[in-house]
């Protein structure tokens, strides 16, 4: 064979051998670059929670509950033997988590917490403090946390491939009520940087607009040798579910906001209502008619700063707030949000805004969500929750 040819040949078996390792590298993807990314808006605590399992601070009432009920390993429980939700706040130093967790039978039969401990019922919580994904295994790009239901020890893995006790990252308090088991956790947030059994590791303070890669997640184990279901947070794409232990590429992901949560609260019998912890009188009290609850709207839109505007020609109420706007008429079912036609209560035509007493009232839930509230109704306090 002639040199030429003999250089030619190598340099194609180059070439073919670079291409042949490139697409075999591990590709890492953070999780808010795929299609199904879910992402939590974690609120600012002004005043933090404290930790006693109670759940009776009322910042709790700033966070919104969200599921873990992804089937991650094993078979899917009913709501009976496992289901959990949880909310989420955070200040400038810490983390805080509210879980309720419903479960028929809580099993930890390990007196060693660093032996099988994910073979008991555990819960899980994931942090990757900057987001950046990859493996987490053997190194602290991220952390996971297996809390033990029976003494709260907290166990990840090492840079020695070997469990170790990470319990001066979170405080615990846990409550139950029957089945029906309250968590409330402080965590501690630790950067990439963390450094195995140093005293000074500095823990990240939090910030405005922070995301944070993260999952919960709870092995249930109803008595026997081996956890019999595994259930996340979050969905994982593909055929392997059970990732979140090794890679951080597949967390959701928390977002760190700071804005005032407004919650409304008026009462059917009570000529007062609140606007989050502040009182304030009512001139005039909601009205239930046709199975509806009517108020003035100017109460509502005064406390989340709409623009509402009355053309007494047309009898017509216009509320204007961001990119919502919401245009009702005296006597009419109908009504235009953000200017589609859309019937205010389908199940009644009688439900229409009305005026009495020279006041315009307008039907209190179909308004409150159209402006992308959400209604809660507690009959035993004849009350009306708008948050």
């Amino acid at each position: 064979m002639k040199y030429k040819e003999t250089k030619l040949i190598l340099k194609f078996l180059l070439y073919i051998s670079v291409i042949c390792s490139v697409l075999t590298l591990p590709v890492h993807f953070t999780y808010c670059e795929q299609p199904n990314n879910t992402q939590y808006i974690v609120q600012f605590a002004s005043t933090s929670p404290i930790i006693d399992g109670m759940r009776s601070d009322k910042c709790w009432e700033k966070g919104e509950w969200a599921p873990i009920e992804s089937l991650w390993l094993g078979e899917q429980p009913s709501k009976t033997d496992f289901n959990g939700r949880y909310k989420i706040l955070w200040s400038k130093e810490r983390l805080y988590f509210l879980l309720e967790i419903v479960d028929d039978v809580v099993s930890d039969t390990h007196d060693d917490p660093l032996k099988d401990y994910y073979k008991d019922d555990t819960l899980e919580i994931f942090i990757d403090e900057d987001c950046s994904g990859g493996d987490h295994r053997f190194n602290y790009n991220a952390f996971a946390y297996h809390i033990s239901v029976k003494d709260f020890n907290a166990v990840d893995l090492n840079i020695n491939q070997s469990p170790m006790l990470y319990n001066d990252h979170l405080n615990i308090k846990r409550t139950n009520v029957g089945n029906t088991y309250t968590w409330e956790i402080e965590l501690k947030v630790f950067s990439d940087k963390y450094k195995e059994n140093f005293k000074g590791n500095e823990q990240v303070l939090l910030t405005k607009n922070k995301v944070v890669g993260f999952g919960v997640a709870y092995c249930d184990n109803d008595g026997g040798e081996d956890r019999e279901s595994f259930i996340g947070s979050f969905d994982i794409p593909g055929n392997d579910k059970n990732l979140a232990w090794q890679n951080a590429s597949v967390f959701s992901q928390l977002k760190l906001v700071d804005e005032e949560k407004i919650i409304q609260k008026y009462y059917i019998d009570k000529s007062y209502y609140y606007v989050n912890d502040y009182k304030k009188l009512l001139d005039t009290l909601p009205i239930i008619k046709n199975g509806r609850t009517f108020l003035p709207i100017r109460y509502i839109t005064e406390a989340i700063g709409a623009k509402v505007d009355w053309n007494s020609r047309e009898r017509k109420t216009t509320i204007d707030i961001g990119d919502k706007k919401v245009e009702l008429w005296v006597g009419k079912n109908l009504a235009l949000v953000n200017g589609n036609t859309i019937t205010i209560d389908s199940t009644s035509r009688e439900v229409v805004p009305f005026i009495s007493n020279n006041r315009t009232y307008l039907p209190i839930r179909f308004v409150s969500e159209c402006l992308g509230f959400k209604v809660n109704w507690r009959p035993e306090l004849k009350e009306i929750e708008i948050y």
